[in-house]
């Protein structure tokens, strides 16, 4: 099942951020706690029980890397808004093919046993621009939907980088590896991708000097995606 979701929804964002740029560099090395989710309100009962019994509310999984830490007021806002119970997790500079600096397989199993979420939101592959093969191969979708239960997984597509010659061929294998698994792969029956790099390679405004940071414009666009991923699930 493939369902490339391209949504440059650049006005909405402009609007609501001022123009300051946010320096990576600031941003803060562990995310802001969360806010606690609160309980489901109790529906009314009634003398014949309904015919399903109501769902309490969708728990979203989110992980990715300083792009992700960023944009974690956006994100964690845009699901929250929609009704969703976000559960994030950020690390700066971590990727899946590289776990020694991470452990991303130890830590996607401890998050699905704890909160056995619906969705899994998948921001990471920027930091794996060495490891296009680890993508290629299949092996990095494969690593992901081992260690969690989501009946859906959405990928964001990290930036081609079109600025960067030095990063842009290994990101767009990166990227394009991830688009074929999502479209014939061997879990393409639960894998979406959402392309957050195309998007804010059109808006201008979205990403910091370095090419690869997010503006709290591009962080936004992040949000933005993300939500309309999770909305699209069938």
């Amino acid at each position: 099942m493939t369902r490339s979701l391209t949504v440059l929804l650049a006005l909405v964002a402009l609007a609501m951020f001022p123009a300051a740029l946010d320096e990576a560099k600031a941003m803060p090395h562990t995310p802001a706690a969360r806010p606690p989710v609160a309980a489901p309100i109790p529906t009314t009962t009634s003398a014949s029980p309904p015919a399903t019994a109501p769902s309490g509310p969708t728990t979203i999984a989110v992980v990715g890397d300083s792009i992700l830490m960023q944009s974690w007021q956006q994100v964690h806002g845009s699901l929250s808004s929609g009704g969703y119970v976000p559960e994030m997790v950020a690390r700066p500079a971590s990727g899946l093919a590289f776990t020694a600096f991470f452990d991303w397989d130890a830590e996607l199993r401890r998050l699905d046993a704890a909160v056995r979420p619906d969705q899994l939101v998948v921001q990471l592959g920027t930091n794996d621009l060495g490891y296009p093969g680890f993508y290629e191969s299949g092996a990095a979708v494969g690593f992901v939907m081992r260690t969690t239960s989501a009946r859906r997984v959405v990928w964001v597509l990290p930036s081609a980088d079109p600025g960067r010659p030095d990063r842009q061929p290994n990101m767009e294998r990166i990227r394009v590896a991830l688009q074929d698994q999502a479209s014939d792969g061997p879990y393409a029956d639960r894998l979406d991708v959402v392309d957050f790099g195309r998007s804010v390679a059109a808006v201008p405004g979205t990403m910091e000097a370095d090419l690869v940071h997010v503006t709290p414009y591009g962080a936004q666009l992040l949000a933005d995606l993300v939500r309309a991923g999770v909305d699209a699930s069938p």
